[in-house]
Order: C-alpha cells, then structure tokens, then sequence
C-alpha cells in the first residue's frame, strides 16, 4: 500500500502542486482579517464623522416631519367657495 502513497516531494516533481501546510492556511487566513480589518478601519475614519453628520440632520428633519400637524381637510365652506 505504501508503494501508492506519493510524498510532497513527488508530487511537486510530477508537476502536481503541493497543498498547503494547515500553518500556511493559518498565516494566510489570519493575513487577510488583518488586512480586512485595517481597510475597516481606514474606511470608518475617513467617513464616519461625514455619516454621523448626514444621520443627524436626517434625524432633525424627520422629527419635524413628524411633529407637524396633518393635514386639515376642506371644509364644506372652502367647497361652496371653490365652485
């Protein structure tokens, strides 16, 4: 049975890539949350203060949209008057 068993060394000579180490996997997955997370970082610093500003006067605008009174509806006289 051993003598089907190829060994990294071989496969590499046959032309075969080697598969990665679990500690290349490890390095790699761990390079790439370090990457995400500083692009992360690098996004909310440069327009966190523009949103929190945008939201906040968002925010302002429909407090005031929901404290205005409805609408009144015409009343019979407004009616007799328009025709």
């Amino acid at each position: 049975m051993s003598q089907f068993q190829a060994q990294p060394n071989q496969l590499q000579q046959l032309g075969m890539p080697q598969q990665p180490s679990m500690q290349q996997r490890l390095q790699t997955s761990i390079f790439h949350q370090l990457k995400n997370t500083k692009t992360v970082k690098n996004l909310k610093d440069q327009y966190f203060a523009e949103l929190n500003d945008l939201h906040n006067k968002i925010s302002l605008k429909l407090q005031h949209v929901d404290n205005m009174p409805p609408p009144q509806k015409p009343t019979d006289q407004y009616e007799k008057m328009k025709n």
